[in-house]
This record gives C-alpha cells, sequence and structure tokens, in this order.
C-alpha cells in the first residue's frame, strides 16, 4: 500500500513518494496544472477555468482536449493504489487528497494548529518542525498569473509562523532561541515589518521590570508590499523626529503614498523610541469627540495604559507619555475638526516627550508642525496606496 504523493510547492517544484521522485513534467502546462490543483487543493475546479489559465491561446475545444492529455499524463506519471489522483467529472476536477497532499497545505494546517496552542512546549515543537521542513518561495521559477499574490501568501504564513515559534522560545526565556528565529525568517522575508518589529524589541537592553514596562506591545498595521521610492522624504522624516521635531505632518493628495510612508518611518524609529509608538487610523472615526478615548484604547492596547475605567482621557494620556519619549502617528487626520486639532497640541504640550507624525490631504496649520510635502514619485518608482 503507496502512501499519498507529497508536492513540495516552496522552495521547489517536486513531487516525492518514499525514494521516488518526479521533478520532470510532459509540457510546462502539465507541471503548472499539476502545482495550482495541488496548491487550491480544497476546492473542484471548473474545466473551462482551467483551460484559461493553462491554454488561453486555444478554443474552448482545444484546450479542454489539451487539459484532459495533460491530465491523462499526470494519472500516468504519477501512480495510485486504489485511489484515483483526481476526483471530478466532465465540468470540473480537484486533486484527491487520499492519493497528494501538498507541503503548503501542511504548512497551514500546522500553522493554525500551533499558533492556537497553549502549551508552549507543545507549540515550539510544532511550530519548529514545520518551519524547518516548509521554507522557501513558493514555486521559484514558475510565471503563471495566479502566482505572485499566492507567494504573498505564502510568505506571509511563514512570518507569521516564525513570530508565532520566537513568541513561545521567550515565554520560555529562551531568548537566544527566539532572536536566531526571527533573524533566520528575515534572510528569507527581508521585507517583513512584524518580523523587524519582534526583532527590534528582542534585542532592547531591558534591565528591570521597570524598564519592561516602558515597553509597548507592536501594533504596527501588518504591510504586505515592499517599499518602494521616497528614500528622500524617509530620510528627511525620520531626521526631524530624531532631532525632537515635536509635530511633522505629511501632505498629499490621497493614494500618493502618506500611510506607507508613515509606516516605513515608524518601522525604521522602533528603535529611537525603544518601541513606544503607536499607530492610529483615522479613516473609521466618526465624531471627532472620540479622538481623546481613541487614543486612549490604542495605548491601553499596546500596555502603555492598564486597563482600568479611565475618567479623563487626557489626563490619562499625559500621565502615561509624560516620562519616555514616545511617538503617535495619526493617519488621514484631514477629517478632523478644530477641536481635534486642539486635543492633539494641548497632548503634546502637556506631555513633552512625547511626538507627533501626521498624515493628511491637506494643511492644518497646527502650530510648531514641520511640514514634509508629498509629490509624485519620480519616473521608475512606483507609489504605495493610501
Amino acid at each position: 500500500m503507496f502512501p499519498p504523493w507529497t508536492i513540495y510547492l516552496l522552495g521547489r517544484f517536486e513531487v516525492r513518494r518514499e525514494t521516488a521522485s518526479v521533478t520532470h513534467f510532459r509540457t510546462r502546462q502539465t507541471a503548472g496544472l499539476l502545482a495550482y490543483l495541488a496548491y487550491f487543493q480544497d476546492r473542484s475546479h471548473p474545466r473551462e477555468v482551467l483551460v484559461d489559465l493553462f491554454w488561453p491561446e486555444a478554443s474552448m475545444e482545444s484546450g479542454r482536449s489539451r487539459l484532459n492529455i495533460a491530465l491523462s499524463s499526470l494519472r500516468q506519471l504519477l501512480t495510485t493504489d486504489s485511489e484515483p489522483l483526481f476526483l471530478g467529472n466532465h465540468f470540473e476536477v480537484r486533486l484527491n487528497p487520499a492519493a497528494a497532499t501538498s507541503d503548503v497545505t501542511f504548512l497551514s494546517t500546522e500553522l493554525a494548529w500551533g499558533v492556537a496552542s497553549s502549551a508552549s512546549s507543545e507549540k515550539i515543537a510544532r511550530l519548529s518542525s514545520v518551519l524547518e521542513s516548509c521554507r522557501g518561495e513558493l514555486l521559484p521559477g514558475f510565471y503563471d498569473t495566479w502566482i505572485p499574490s499566492e507567494q504573498e501568501r505564502c510568505a506571509t504564513l511563514l512570518a507569521e509562523g516564525a513570530e508565532a515559534l520566537a513568541l513561545a522560545y521567550e515565554s520560555v526565556g529562551q531568548l537566544a532561541q527566539a532572536t536566531s528565529t526571527l533573524q533566520r525568517a528575515l534572510i528569507e522575508a527581508p521585507d517583513s515589518l512584524p518580523l523587524r518589529n519582534a526583532l527590534a524589541r528582542l534585542q532592547w537592553p531591558l534591565k528591570s521590570p521597570e524598564e519592561m514596562q516602558r515597553v509597548w506591545r507592536s501594533a504596527l498595521p501588518v504591510v504586505h508590499n515592499r517599499f518602494i521610492g521616497r528614500l528622500t522624504e524617509l530620510d528627511r522624516i525620520a531626521g526631524l523626529l530624531e532631532s525632537n521635531a515635536r509635530l511633522v505632518t505629511l501632505i498629499g493628495p490621497g493614494g500618493i503614498g502618506k500611510s506607507r510612508l508613515a509606516l516605513e518611518v515608524t518601522s525604521r524609529l522602533l528603535e529611537h523610541y525603544q518601541g513606544r509608538v503607536a499607530f492610529l487610523g483615522l479613516s473609521g472615526l466618526t465624531q471627532d469627540r472620540l479622538l481623546p478615548s481613541m487614543v486612549v484604547d490604542a495605548l491601553r492596547s499596546v500596555g502603555a495604559i492598564k486597563a482600568e475605567a479611565v475618567t479623563d482621557s487626557l489626563e490619562t494620556l499625559v500621565d502615561a507619555l509624560s516620562d519616555t519619549p514616545s511617538l503617535l502617528v495619526f493617519d488621514n487626520f484631514e477629517q478632523l475638526s478644530e477641536e481635534a486639532c486642539q486635543f492633539l497640541l494641548t497632548l503634546l504640550k502637556r506631555a513633552p516627550a512625547v511626538q507627533g507624525l501626521v498624515t493628511s490631504r491637506r494643511l492644518r496649520h497646527l502650530t510648531g508642525e514641520r511640514v514634509v510635502a508629498l509629490g509624485p514619485l519620480s519616473s521608475g518608482d512606483s507609489a504605495d496606496p493610501n
């Protein structure tokens, strides 16, 4: 009785069962078809969709014939016992999970279990095992249209697994293992903001419980795209904040990249602020008077404010932010009223250690602000939305 075939999609494309290995297929489309069915193994696929993906230049009749030939070739190449390699009918087809599985399926299942597990020893064992066996970019050397977005998804899965494993190591005091886990993951995902944040936090020299309390839990929005261009503006904004500018405002039209630039600045300055940064997206704020309590909630979520009930938001924030340098990022500030502007200015005045970074589509003329106006990217660059 043969075990199922295992289809490796991460770091390489190979099909294995015990000592048997298959890496060559009848055509490029045949290999791509198997990779697609293995990656999306949890669903059936209309034959017309598969024809459009792999034989787009062919007529539907010709494409269906080529699809049948490719499926037949795979059945002959990947022999099974009693279980058919494919399930389906005249209209749709899917890979039979009893006959073949993939490393991506294994990765998703094991990561979900490992992240949800409350037992540190089991979590460490399970996550370290899956991350060791599932590494590398999805389908390197393949260029089918569906692959780039799924490469980002797999990279995010692996980064989340590495971060969860590092936290598990940290929870049992194994800081060296936590650090090496993140460093190794960053080799394959150098642009992962969560991994960079987690590693920076681990490397800060915390010497006492009091100092530990000053480090906020990272709560920056997750980004999955690479930061492109804006290096001059990035250096300028970071330099202004590092030289203790109290308030820096990024001005520019919608879609020019203000939010993404603010996130990159914040990530760069995490160590400068010893992790004391909070990012507030204001696009969903329906009433300006709720801004103070929104800031309190944001600081409570990162551990800067205790969970007790708050009676005076401003006084609570002044108490929390007065002693140690910190950075508050207010994204999409253009929609707020003068009352909200006055709240921000009052907070900056009464809590001299805090600094503000604001993104806005229009100039708000805030006292003491340093304005950085964003224009179009230079030729060859491309902007990230927001």
